[in-house]
Parts: C-alpha cells; sequence; structure tokens
C-alpha cells in the first residue's frame, strides 16, 4: 500500500509541474503529460531570462499535438548559425490568452526580440518549417478556440529585410496541414474553414502560400458543410508529375462518414473538390453507414475510398441486419473506378473481400445478440463467422471450425454448412477472403 501512495504522490507532483495553460490537459493521460518534459535544468538560464522579461506570474503551455510538445522549443530559426528560443505561455489572469515569446541567443545570453498574443485558452500545436525556402523558417501556431469547436491558425514570419518576428496570417479552421499541395518544391498551407452567408454556413477548403513576406490565398473551394468533425488527413502521390491528392475522412453525425478528396489541378491552377455536388452542397457520392477510413485495401500504392450500398440480404431473422456492401474506389483521370468489394466488420476487426462478379450473389446479415455474421448465396447458409474469446475457442463444440486468425483475447473462426462445402467453399477460401483489419 505504501508503495502505491508514493506512485500516486508522483504522479500528482509530476503533474503540478507539467500542467499546460489549461486545465483541460488535465484530462490527458499521465504519458501525454509526460511526453515530453520541460528539462528545466537544461534551459535554466533561458528561463531566468524569461521569467526577468516576462515576470514569475505565468504557466508553461505545452502543445497538445504535433512534434513540439514542449513549452520550451530551441532551434536556429534564421539560419545565422545562433539558436533562437520560442516559449508558449500563459499568465495566471482568468481571461488572459495563450503568448509566444521569442528569444535570440547572440552569444551573450538570452534576448527577447518579440512576443505576441495568441487566441482561446490553449496551443493546439506548434510547427516550424520555412515555406518560401528563404533560409528563414516560419513558425505555425495553432490555438485552442474557447467554447468552439475550431482552432486559430497564426503564421509567424521573419526576413532578412524584416528581421522582427510578426504575425502575417490570422484564420478559423477545423484543421490544417503543411503541404506542398501545388507541387511547387515549397510547402503551402492547406486548411479547412467556414463562412456564414445569410445565415447559411458553408465549409471551404483554403489553400495559403507565403510571398514576398506577405501570405497569399492561391484559391479556395467548397466542401460539405454537414461535417461534425474530422477523422484523419492522409496524402498520396503516386509520381513526380501526379497531383498530391488528399484525402479527408470526415463525419457526418454519429455513425455516417465521407471522404474529402482534394488536389492541385496544375492546368487551371485552382483546388479541386470532384465530390463535392453544387445542386445539394454537400458530398454523397462517398457516403458510408459507417465509420470506415480510406486506405489502401489492395496493396497497389493507392488510396481506395469506401461507399456503402444496402443490399437485400436473402434469408431474414428478427434477430438480424443486413450488412452493407462496401465498395473501394479510386479516383482516376476524373473517374471512379472500383477497385475491390467487401462486407466490413469494425466491431470485430475483419472484412470479407468479394470477387469481382460475385457482389449480387453474396449477402451477409449480422446479429445483434451474437458476435455472428451469416454469409449466403442468395439461397442458402454457406458459412457463419464468429469472434469468440479463446476460452470458448478450446470447447470441443468448435472442434470442425476454421481457425482464420487470433489475437491476445479472441478468435475468428468460420463454419462451412453443408451447403457451403456443396458449392466448393473451403478452409483455403475462407482464410483467403477474410482480412484482418489493423
Amino acid at each position: 500500500m505504501k508503495k502505491a501512495v508514493s506512485i500516486a504522490a508522483l504522479v500528482s507532483a509530476v503533474c503540478l509541474v507539467l500542467s499546460s495553460c489549461s486545465s483541460s490537459v488535465m484530462l490527458k493521460s499521465v504519458n501525454d503529460l509526460l511526453t515530453p518534459p520541460l528539462y528545466y535544468s537544461e534551459y535554466e538560464d533561458l528561463v531566468k531570462s524569461f521569467r526577468k522579461d516576462v515576470g514569475n506570474d505565468t504557466s508553461f503551455c505545452n502543445p497538445y499535438n504535433g512534434g513540439h510538445r514542449s513549452a520550451i522549443t530551441v532551434e536556429d530559426i534564421d539560419n545565422d548559425g545562433n539558436d533562437e528560443a520560442i516559449v508558449l505561455y500563459k499568465s495566471s489572469s482568468i481571461d488572459s490568452v495563450p503568448r509566444i515569446h521569442i528569444f535570440n541567443d547572440d552569444g551573450s545570453g538570452w534576448k527577447t526580440m518579440t512576443d505576441i498574443g495568441g487566441y482561446g485558452n490553449a496551443v493546439d500545436e506548434l510547427s516550424i518549417t520555412d515555406l518560401d525556402s528563404d533560409g528563414i523558417k516560419e513558425i505555425i501556431v495553432i490555438w485552442n478556440g474557447t467554447g468552439s469547436a475550431g482552432y486559430n491558425l497564426s503564421v509567424i514570419h521573419s526576413d532578412k529585410n524584416n528581421p522582427e518576428y510578426r504575425e502575417i496570417a490570422n484564420e478559423f479552421c477545423f484543421l490544417s496541414e503543411v503541404l506542398d499541395v501545388d507541387s511547387d518544391g515549397n510547402d503551402e498551407i492547406l486548411f479547412i474553414g467556414q463562412n456564414s452567408l445569410m445565415g447559411v454556413s458553408q465549409r471551404f477548403v483554403k489553400l495559403m502560400k507565403l510571398s514576398g513576406g506577405e501570405i497569399i490565398i492561391l484559391d479556395e473551394a467548397k466542401t460539405d458543410a454537414n461535417i461534425s468533425g474530422y477523422a484523419s488527413i492522409k496524402t498520396e502521390k503516386l509520381t513526380e508529375n501526379s497531383p498530391l491528392k488528399i484525402y479527408l475522412d470526415a463525419f457526418k453525425g454519429e455513425n455516417q462518414m465521407i471522404t474529402e478528396l482534394i488536389y492541385w489541378n496544375s492546368d487551371t491552377l485552382s483546388l479541386e473538390v470532384p465530390f463535392f455536388d453544387e445542386e445539394t452542397m454537400s458530398n454523397s457520392s462517398t457516403l458510408r453507414s459507417e465509420q470506415i477510413e480510406c486506405r489502401d485495401i489492395n496493396n497497389d500504392g493507392n488510396l481506395e475510398i469506401p461507399v456503402q450500398y444496402n443490399l437485400n440480404s436473402g434469408v431474414q431473422n428478427i434477430d438480424s441486419e443486413a450488412i452493407p456492401l462496401t465498395s473501394w474506389i479510386d479516383y482516376e483521370n476524373g473517374e471512379t473506378v472500383v477497385a475491390a468489394q467487401s462486407f466490413v466488420n469494425l466491431k470485430d476487426g475483419y472484412m470479407i473481400m468479394v470477387d469481382e462478379g460475385n457482389e449480387e450473389s453474396i449477402k451477409v446479415r449480422g446479429y445483434s445478440s451474437e458476435k455472428i455474421w451469416a454469409v449466403s448465396d442468395g439461397n442458402d447458409d454457406i458459412c457463419s463467422i464468429l469472434n469468440i474469446s479463446k476460452q470458448r475457442w478450446s470447447e470441443d463444440v468448435f472442434e470442425n471450425y476454421v481457425l482464420i486468425f487470433e489475437n491476445e483475447e479472441n478468435v475468428i473462426c468460420a463454419y462451412i454448412t453443408q451447403s457451403g462445402e456443396k458449392n466448393g467453399l473451403t478452409e483455403k477460401i475462407i482464410k483467403e477472403s477474410t482480412v484482418r483489419l489493423s
């Protein structure tokens, strides 16, 4: 018991030392708080200079996401051989906002360069990158908004003609990414924002570029406005000459999901969002009833987008539900191509691949009371697939079942019916057709 008390005390002490400027960080796991820590012994002189210039009535802000998780980042930003230091902090005042303080080490100690106010109540992410290849890196800060589902994005810039760091862009966004979207060798900032016109909200994707020391908007395009959140952003560039494709998996309510595809058209010098429908102001082309993210389904190097269709499941049962067929599509030369088809079981972590030409005959039903899928050829059940515990797997009742795969706690197995055997269904076909979801 004494050991448990001492560990609890240690964790409490660590949380007090490393807590971010927002109390919401205390809800994060201890691992998040510990990674990475603020090495005050390493930055002792810097912290002293900070306290001298800013005061003691402050707390440091650890970014929640990204590669820079410490409130203190030391790096040669202006490529002069001397380090600069970025300190993210907040005063103890209740209504204060997070701020960014920048120091320069000129060889005789840390000297304050600038102090810039932020937005919201915390820091979500800090990025440091050279957007225009002039040798001086830009600082990009994503600030957590107050009472908002979105963020504020700041771009802080300095150049040889104007060495003082200044904010040159501030945009509200739901997500953002630093990417070379137009394939010119320099990164741009792609972000999703929203505006309201006559009470109607409209989401858009914008592409910002640094040019001549200022941020310009290369282009913007409409996206589906009926989005409750974003799951992931993935990119694909197949060849040097092909466009960078950006895939945004987005939630529509509690269960539905779409994928917004975005890329730069080098001929028209514009952003393309091919699945957005101007008439409905939405994207129904990639709608699915489950939260399935896009992936390279057939290991061909392309990301495929899942689209679901409801089918007549054949044999009905009051305790069963029809499982929709998922088509995995590629977007090539302005057209969609079906790359593969499957029935996806997200809960149990597998999918059943369907050969081309069999999509009309194969039906699948799921049973809510058990972790069982029944597969039929349209007339009779040919097999059932089960998710059972390892303890149950050892029982004699499953000796005629096919082991598909297992993990530490569960086994995915299948039983081939007499109808399945008559139709040529074998253990090899079952194993090859059932793919584990990673």
